[in-house]
């Protein structure tokens, strides 16, 4: 569970020819972090935090991750133990491709974030007005979905989701292992989400496409009821996602509805589908070949990984303050 550190090539190249290469390592979570499996029905999740967060007596606020379409728990993980190394209580959660859960994107439970909800109300070292959701590509998808419809939830970070869901995936496909089908991806309490048919040429935020509005009204989630401000980080190059264009959907559907929250949309214009919140390297983030086109360039995505990072943590600073307590410092 816990992380050993990555090993990075920095290679610096004149005229063509490799001049000097050094060699880093990079620790996702801090020497200080611990982990440990939760044992509960119907959740397979894990909890990452500081040591002192376990046994201080105190109660502490708490952020849920949630991996993409990659499915697993390794990127919620990630998140996680990234937060815990800020100093937040995390716990990561899976919602499918692991044992007794579905195997591709097609109605999805986004039922274990409410699961998760109950399990860490019960935990005498949570805060339970201060829990909030953390999710990465469709992850930021399902966190939105998940507050939207569960009012114990107090702040939300979608990293390059939809507000309104896609459509569903299946895996194990070749040649690139995902297809998009005509099938909803998620559902809520054996219910099934709206979600966006595939139009091509689609112009979600432009009004005067009566199409798009029409199947766009259906599909949108009631991000208006999330319980707590809401964080949008948005690639304006995003060509797997289309995550700067959903945010400026979301941008005005909420200001159509009066929201009063503090909500934030940190927005990079020349970076794609796969920003990072650990600083890795971006030389060759937006070629994944052929089959799977993500957006962005080596520099918008540096970018996006130095100043997305820090406004997340700012964010979720403000936005989960204790009631009882502050949020343990930061490292």
């Amino acid at each position: 569970m816990r992380f050993e550190p990555a090993i990075f090539t920095l290679e610096l190249v004149i005229e063509g020819n490799v001049a000097e290469t050094v060699q880093l390592r990079r620790w996702i979570d801090g020497e200080d972090v611990s982990a440990f499996t939760v044992e509960s029905p119907g959740l397979i999740a894990n909890i990452y935090a500081p040591r002192r967060v376990l046994t201080d007596g105190r109660r502490h606020p708490v952020v849920i991750t949630l991996g993409g379409s990659e499915g697993g728990i390794e990127s919620a993980n990630m998140y996680a133990a990234w937060l815990a190394s800020h100093g937040f209580l995390a716990m990561s959660v899976a919602y499918y491709r692991m044992p007794g859960l579905p195997k591709d994107l097609v109605r999805v439970p986004i039922d274990p974030v409410s699961v998760a909800v109950d399990w860490l109300q019960e935990q005498s070292y949570v805060d339970a007005s201060g829990i909030g959701v953390l999710g990465g590509s469709w992850g930021g998808t399902i966190a939105m979905a998940a507050a939207s419809h569960d009012q114990r939830l107090r702040a939300v970070v979608s990293i390059v989701g939809s507000p309104a869901p896609f459509r569903g995936i299946r895996r194990d496909i070749a040649p690139a292992d995902f297809r998009a089908v005509d099938e909803p991806g998620l559902t809520l309490k054996g219910k099934d989400l709206p979600f966006l048919p595939y139009m091509e040429d689609s112009r979600w935020f432009d009004e005067e496409d009566a199409t798009a509005q029409s199947a766009l009204k259906s599909a949108m989630l009631p991000i208006e009821k999330i319980n707590g401000p809401l964080m949008l980080v948005a690639a304006g190059d995003d060509q797997l996602g289309l995550s700067g264009e959903m945010a400026a959907v979301a941008s005005g559907y909420l200001a159509n509805h009066h929201r009063d929250k503090p909500d934030e949309i940190v927005y990079f214009s020349d970076a794609g589908h796969l920003i990072s919140l650990f600083w890795q390297p971006t030389t060759y983030r937006h070629d994944l070949g052929p089959h799977l086109q993500v957006g962005g360039t080596p520099k918008g995505y540096a970018r996006a990984d130095r100043e997305g990072g820090v406004a997340v943590i700012r964010f979720l600073r403000a936005a989960l303050k204790s009631e009882r307590d502050s949020l343990p410092s930061s490292k």
